[in-house]
């Protein structure tokens, strides 16, 4: 099955680091352009020379999509370069407390700032780039969500909105579907990005794991925090393929989906 994107014009947000970074050079290296979204500049252009390295052209579009202002900012840049995005891809999300806080033990204003930037910054960009869609009758919403909604105790802060997403997935699925916008999610189990090696960095000392190496850490992780059959974390391009797939014409008639993409770690039916 040859699963190429040429031609089309794909949103990464996030990208200057960890799964969207993958996600833009997967992309690229399936004939897809791309806007490369990052807060840093450098990290950012790093992303993008290695999209256009793969053959695929790229703009970056600094922005923080926690704010309005920044989510305009970034729409701009897109559109003024290519002129339309055809592949929406909402990898922005972040933990904001690395403590593994309990729900009680976070702000107010914490809430909303996870809210902000895990669930608001999605729904911004795809309405920023749903009507170019809906007029050309074609186009792919791919939200990057997390395992971590559908299991209870871990990382609230960031879960909880991942969890909203999920269910805003469903319904802009029924409502894109009829203008040839297919809307899905993922829901990656423990990808090794920096953020997830803070994260096992944490629970080392929760747990009283107390080792420096990193394999035993990940042979712990694996084995008491999120047990799973193949016995190892993933990789970004684990997700980044999938990514491809989604955006694919072979993937038309897959919408409205939640996407498990963790090894087996899941408990769920």
């Amino acid at each position: 099955m040859d699963v190429r994107l040429d031609g089309k014009v794909a949103f990464v947000s996030g990208a200057s680091s960890g799964i969207g970074r993958q996600c833009a050079y997967d992309l690229a290296e399936a004939g897809a352009d791309v806007v490369v979204h990052g807060r840093d500049v450098e990290r950012s252009e790093e992303t993008a020379a290695k999209v256009r390295e793969l053959g695929a052209r790229a703009v970056v579009a600094i922005g923080d999509l926690a704010t309005v202002e920044g989510c305009e900012a970034v729409e701009k840049t897109a559109l003024d370069h290519f002129g339309r995005v055809d592949i929406c891809v909402n990898n922005c999300g972040v933990s904001l407390r690395q403590d593994n806080p309990r729900w009680d033990e976070l702000e107010h204003e914490e809430w909303l700032a996870s809210l902000e930037v895990n669930f608001l910054s999605s729904i911004r960009m795809s309405k920023a780039f749903y009507p170019g869609m809906k007029a050309q009758g074609w186009g792919r919403i791919i939200h990057i969500s997390t395992l971590g909604a559908w299991i209870p105790g871990l990382l609230s802060d960031y879960t909880t909105p991942k969890a909203a997403l999920n269910k805003l997935t469903i319904d802009m699925s029924k409502q894109c579907g009829p203008d040839g916008v297919t809307v899905n999610a993922i829901l990656p189990g423990t990808i090794v990005t920096p953020q997830i090696e803070r994260y096992i960095d944490v629970l080392n000392e929760q747990l009283g794991w107390n080792t420096d190496d990193w394999n035993e850490r990940t042979r712990r992780y694996v084995a008491e925090v999120y047990p799973q059959p193949i016995q190892r974390l993933g990789e970004p391009h684990d997700i980044g393929a999938l990514v491809v797939f989604l955006a694919s014409d072979h993937a038309g008639y897959v919408t409205g989906a939640l996407i498990k993409c963790d090894g087996g770690s899941s408990p769920s039916v």
